[in-house]
Parts: C-alpha cells; structure tokens; sequence
C-alpha cells in the first residue's frame, strides 16, 4: 500500500528543527542513508512526521534514563567510598588497639622481671615491697587497658554516628550528589574528624 502524501509545506524552523533532530538520531544509530534522505525532503507526509516525533520521543526518554542511570552511579560510588572509609577506620583501631595490649604485655614483663631481681633480696620487708610493686603493676596495667578499651569504643561510637548522618543526608538526596551535597558530607567530616583528634 502506498504511503500517503497528505502534508504541509515546512517553514524555516521546522525544517531546521527537523534537521537537528536527524543529527540526534545519526548520532544514536538512525542510519545514514535514512538520514541523508529525510534531510533533503521538504515536503512530508504525516506518516513519517509521526515516525520522526516517535523517534525523537524515544530519544528524549533515552537521554534521560542515562542521565537518572548516571546520577544513580555517582551515589553508590559514593556510598562505596563511606563504607571503605568506615572499615579503614575500624581496622585503624583494631591495630591501635593490639599495639596497646602489646604495649601493656611488655610492661607487665618488665615490671616482672625487676620483682624477680627484688625477689633475690632476702627479708620480709623486700617481699613486702615486691608485692605491693606487683600490686601496683596490675592496678595500673588494667586501669591503662580499660581506658585503652573505652577510647577505641568512643572512637568507634563517633566514626558510626558520622557515617549513619551521612548515609542519611545521601538517602534524603535520593542518592544524586551534588556539588552542595558533596560540601556538607564534607563538612561533616571535618566536624567529626575534630572530635576524634581530641578522643
């Protein structure tokens, strides 16, 4: 069945819309002999100017998917790049602490062996000493432990806190980060960092 003819002439604009719109589509796979040939026509039927509005229309709604699918992108790598900065953090206070219980571990021997040198000493009043040295020795080793342990959870309850306001405000953005988004997470690193160098 033959095309139907039924049209209008194009003014200027059209013709110059239309042209732009072609150059879209070539841009978007529309092959170029197709093109070539729409491009030259000045009179169009309304079968191919419906054509040309359904194509320019799956276009438009192509462009925007890939900008949504874009914005989507940027927040989940954003949202990576929290996570990794709160596991590194973690496992910053995990070696922290070992290193103190290390720490803690050689003094404890040191304080040992210098009771074991006193234990040479004869007499009750060296024993006496020796015990209260060792007394002392356990006294201040747990105290430095348990003030160990409660800065490391301190630490962990801030950088937590930190990360959850966070994951909060890029929840609230519906996971699109902009340029004013980025300053405030920003921000609130640097309001959050303060707290931990003074822990």
């Amino acid at each position: 069945m033959a095309e139907s003819k039924v049209g209008t002439l194009m003014t200027r604009e059209e013709i110059e819309r239309w042209e732009k719109t072609i150059t879209i589509a070539q841009r978007y796979g529309l092959s170029e002999s197709l093109a070539t040939r729409l491009k030259q026509c000045k009179f169009v039927s309304e079968v191919q100017k419906a054509r040309i509005d359904a194509a320019t229309d799956v276009l438009v709604a192509e462009q925007r998917f890939m900008d949504v699918y874009h914005g989507h992108q940027l927040a989940l790598d954003r949202l990576l790049t929290v996570h990794e900065t709160a596991r590194r953090h973690e496992e910053i206070e995990r070696l922290q602490e070992e290193n103190l219980i290390i720490k803690l571990r050689n003094e404890r021997s040191r304080l040992q062996a210098e009771s074991r040198e006193v234990s040479g000493v004869t007499g009750g009043e060296a024993y006496d000493e020796l015990e209260k040295i060792r007394q002392k020795a356990a006294f201040d080793a747990a105290k430095r432990t348990a003030q160990a342990k409660a800065k490391i959870e301190a630490r962990r309850d801030v950088v937590r806190e930190r990360d959850a306001i966070k994951a909060e405000m890029l929840r609230d953005a519906g996971g699109v980060v902009t340029a004013e988004l980025e300053r405030e997470l920003k921000n609130i690193d640097d309001a959050y960092q303060e707290i931990l160098d003074g822990l």
